[in-house]
């Protein structure tokens, strides 16, 4: 009887292991997800700061009567800044749906 008892302790004790390995993998993985997004949020709030600053060296050249509003340096910097974060933007989105992408495959051996 005693080893009954403790078979089915121990049986609990592997299941709880086995549990709790998965809820901490997963808690894991939705952290990072969560931050990534939070990164790609921070990410979009530069850029749309860069378009203003473009929009303002726009309207400050318009004011002058510039023609060649693309050769400006400015502007040209700006826009390259943009490309880089948006770059930047989609690689963390791709390396979050990868992560979300293994959360969903240590969800289905619960």
């Amino acid at each position: 009887m005693l080893e009954d008892i403790y078979m089915a302790l121990r049986k609990g004790y592997e299941k709880l292991k086995r549990f709790s390995s998965i809820l901490y993998e997963r808690t894991r993985v939705e952290i990072a997800v969560i931050k990534m997004l939070n990164d790609v949020h921070g990410i979009d709030r530069r850029i749309e700061e860069n378009y203003r600053i473009i929009g303002k060296r726009l309207k400050e050249l318009y004011d002058i009567h510039e023609k060649n509003v693309l050769r400006d340096e400015i502007i040209v910097q700006t826009f390259k800044e943009i490309q880089r974060l948006t770059e930047e933007r989609e690689d963390l989105i791709r390396k979050s749906s990868e992560l979300a992408g293994d959360m969903r495959f240590i969800k289905g051996h619960e």
